[in-house]
């Protein structure tokens, strides 16, 4: 999926790993782009995965509409029983989450390896057969 063109386009990659709906977002996520953004990870959330990794690590800019994409669709998994954890932020991106006091409310992890790594330590034990 890509969102806006030229400079601020956004591509949205998707795939599952493990039970996780795992969103790889390259660009910026501006205003043109946040509906997009808002849209996968509805899907995301509605998809019967176990929970989502939002990696932002080719990310260099985030608007204020992609920091509201984020914080509605944490609230949205979290009601859905989803864990969301959200990675590979850059400074200027975590900057821009931080002031808007978006960082306490997401799980954040340095890496997709460590963000799959911590929704399979909040996933409840399966049941053997």
């Amino acid at each position: 999926m890509t969102a806006a063109k030229g400079v601020w386009a956004l591509k949205i990659g998707r795939e599952e790993r493990a039970g996780v709906a795992v969103l790889s977002l390259t660009g910026r996520v501006g205003h043109a782009s946040a509906r997009g953004f808002m849209e996968a990870l509805r899907e995301a959330v509605s998809s019967g995965q176990e929970g989502i990794v939002v990696d932002l690590s080719a990310v260099d800019y985030v608007s204020s509409a992609g920091i509201r994409a984020l914080a509605d669709s944490s609230r949205q998994a979290s009601r859905a029983g989803l864990g969301m954890t959200v990675c590979g932020l850059q400074e200027p991106v975590w900057l821009a989450m931080d002031l808007a006091g978006l960082v306490p409310e997401l799980a954040v992890e340095p890496s997709r390896e460590r963000a799959l790594a911590r929704l399979e330590e909040l996933r409840p034990p399966r049941r053997r057969s």
